[in-house]
């Protein structure tokens, strides 16, 4: 009876493991890691919890003009939790405190020391800020207190976008490379490690793309490799309409991971492609972008979070559109934990198409919204 009892709970506890690991299965080869996900979630119950801690508003009519702004172009923290919003507006940079109170103004539009004829992407390295100045490709630098420091000038055939700190030795960031030939432009881009200098280290998941200024029948989020980081990796993911694929590196360019799960292709929503239709011109001028095909990609954005999981967005379609949320499938150590939808119209950064304010920093999650032309940035904390 005892052996029949023993012999039972190896049967159940064998069964109840391959239910659980049936949601996905995982298979070594050169020394990668590969994981194929089913599309179950491993955690039904599972959510981030986001708690709203503190709404930063744009303006209400009764602050100083210094202190207003309208036009989230990008958001960075400091090591302090200093928060810095650029607005495309005014062309300037506001500072707040980790509390949402506002410090400082600091920036302009021109073309002198400290200014910026067209704001691009900012990002921030040892307490340094730095704003992209697409006009002259320059990156126009301050310290955390706003003031101006000089610039920094980088090829234009090897500008750096989105740079990020991994650490006070390194930054991360996609370099692009355009290069025309007979009328056609082709694009490399490659994710780019730097170091405190900004002298390349090494590259990974270099591609190019031509992209056709005749006949530009492109989605122009091709053009970007989603990529973030954790502590010990760094995620990209994999350009593909019908499959969930994300790449995992270690900080010196190995990669240790590949993830895949199978991705029901979605139709371009009809606001996207408005928006297309303005991104690319013709070569005689025209604005005219019609898709080749009218499906997105599967990832169209990916971030890590402090935990290590890796939040996967999915594209808009017209549903999300109409509901007001944005969808994600969320990811930890390679296992497809659970689909998350954030509620909130939330604010591109206007330097690429598609790409979100929605950026985990510390412990936080920093998120622009625009809400019937309300501009905020909202600051949760999550489980």
């Amino acid at each position: 009876m005892k052996k029949y009892y023993i012999a039972l709970m190896v049967l159940v506890i064998a069964i109840t493991s391959c239910t659980k690991d049936s949601t996905y299965a995982v298979e070594e080869k050169d020394g990668i890691q590969n994981f194929s996900n089913s599309g179950v979630p491993a955690e039904k119950d599972f959510t981030p919890d986001l708690k709203l801690v503190t709404t930063i508003k744009g303006g209400s009519g009764d602050e100083s003009a210094d202190r207003i702004f309208t036009k989230v172009s990008d958001l960075v923290t400091d090591s302090k939790g200093n928060i810095f919003i650029s607005d495309g507006q005014s062309f300037t940079v506001k500072k707040f405190n980790s509390d949402g109170k506002f410090i400082k103004s600091f920036g302009r539009q021109g073309s002198g020391p400290g200014e910026f004829e067209f704001m691009g992407d900012m990002s921030i390295f040892n307490d340094t800020v730095y704003v992209f100045d697409q006009a002259s490709y320059e990156r126009v630098k301050f310290n955390s207190d706003g003031d101006f420091l000089g610039t920094k000038v980088f090829p234009r055939d090897k500008q750096p976008m989105f740079l990020e700190q991994v650490n006070n030795e390194k930054n991360l960031a996609l370099k692009m490379a355009p290069n025309m030939i007979d009328g056609i432009v082709y694009f490399t881009v490659e994710v780019q490690m730097y170091d405190s200098r900004y002298n390349e280290i090494f590259s990974i998941d270099k591609r190019s793309m031509e992209l056709d200024t005749n006949n530009p029948q492109i989605n122009p989020a091709d053009i970007f490799t989603p990529v973030c980081f954790s502590d010990n990796n760094i995620i990209t993911a994999v350009v593909s309409e019908d499959m969930f694929r994300y790449k995992v590196y270690d900080l010196s360019g190995k990669q240790v991971q590949a993830v895949r799960m199978n991705y029901k292709r979605s139709e371009v929503s009809k606001d996207r492609l408005e928006i297309f239709k303005g991104i690319v011109r013709n070569s005689d001028g025209t604005k005219e972008n019609v898709l080749s095909r009218a499906y997105n990609k599967a990832i169209e954005d990916i971030y890590c979070d402090k935990t290590g999981r890796v939040w996967v967005k999915k594209a808009k379609t017209d549903e999300s559109v109409a509901g007001g949320y944005t969808e994600f499938s969320i990811f930890k150590d390679g296992v497809f934990i659970n689909d998350y939808r954030f509620k909130g119209n939330v604010i591109f950064n206007e330097t690429v198409i598609m790409k979100d304010i929605f950026y985990f920093y510390g412990d936080k999650l920093y998120v622009a919204l625009d809400e019937d032309g309300e501009v905020s940035v909202n600051i949760y904390e999550y489980m």
